[in-house]
C-alpha cells in the first residue's frame, strides 16, 4: 500500500507529453502494474464475502460464482461484439497514407516526421525524428549525415495551436515552417524538400520532397511477374 501512494504522487508529478497525446495508453502509467494485485485482491474478498453469506441451497453458490465471473469477462465479451472498432486510430497518422508515401521512396533513402516509428513500420523506410529546427538542426543531419529525401508531418504538428505552439517557438522552428508553408505558401529557400504532394495530404497532412516522386510513380511502366 505504501508503494502505491508512492507510485501515484511519482505518476502525478512526473507527467510528460506522453501522458496529454495518449491518456488511457502510455509508458508512464505506474498504477497499471498493480492490477495483477488488485484482482487477486478483488477475487479474494469476494470468496471472503461468499463464504460469510447464508445460502438457502448449495447449489446457489454455484450460480453467484457464474454470474461474478460472467460480470468479470463482460469487457471481453463487448469487445468481440458488433460493430467492430476501427483498427485505425486516427488521428495522429493514417496507416494507408504512410505507406503510400513509402512506396515513392526508396529502399535506402531517408525521411523525417513527428512520427518517425509509424513510418518506419508502416512504410518499411529510414526515418529520423523532427529536428530541434528546420535550419541548424536540420542541415547538420542533412549535410553530414544523410541527407533528407522526404518530410512528412501528421496532425501532431500540423494540427497544433497557432499562438502558443507555432507562433512562439522561435523564428527557425517547425512551427515557423509550417506557418510559411500552410499561409504564405512559401518554402524557405535553402530548404532542399520543395515539392509538395498533392490531393487529400493538405492541411492536415504535409509531404514535402525533392521531387514529384508521385508523377514518377505514376509513369513508371508495371512490373513484370
Amino acid at each position: 500500500m505504501s508503494t502505491l501512494g508512492i507510485f501515484i504522487v511519482v505518476q502525478a508529478l512526473g507527467q510528460t507529453q506522453l501522458s496529454a497525446e495518449s491518456p488511457e495508453f502510455n509508458s508512464e502509467n505506474l498504477l497499471v502494474l498493480f492490477v495483477p494485485l488488485v484482482l487477486v485482491y478483488g477475487v479474494s474478498l469476494f470468496f471472503l464475502l461468499l463464504d460469510q453469506m447464508n445460502l438457502l441451497f448449495r447449489e446457489l453458490r454455484v450460480i453467484i460464482i457464474g454470474a461474478f465471473g460472467l460480470i468479470m469477462c463482460l469487457p471481453m465479451i463487448f469487445t468481440f461484439l458488433p460493430p467492430k472498432p476501427s483498427p485505425v486510430v486516427y488521428p495522429p497518422y493514417l496507416p494507408p497514407l504512410i505507406q503510400q508515401t513509402g512506396s515513392w521512396m526508396k529502399e535506402n533513402e531517408l525521411m523525417m516526421s513527428d512520427m518517425p516509428c509509424a513510418v518506419a513500420w508502416y512504410a518499411q523506410r529510414q526515418c529520423l525524428w523532427l529536428t530541434l529546427d528546420a535550419e541548424a538542426e536540420f542541415f547538420a543531419v542533412n549535410d553530414f549525415l544523410k541527407p533528407v529525401r522526404a518530410l512528412y508531418l501528421t496532425p501532431q504538428t500540423m494540427d497544433n495551436r497557432f499562438l502558443s505552439q507555432w507562433y512562439r517557438t522561435g523564428e527557425h522552428s517547425w512551427g515557423s515552417f509550417c506557418v510559411n508553408v500552410v499561409i504564405k505558401q512559401q518554402i524557405p529557400i535553402k530548404f532542399p524538400l520543395r515539392y509538395a504532394a498533392p490531393g487529400f495530404f493538405f492541411p492536415e497532412h504535409l509531404f514535402l520532397t525533392d521531387g514529384e516522386r508521385w508523377r514518377r510513380a505514376a509513369e513508371a511502366p508495371p512490373a513484370h511477374p
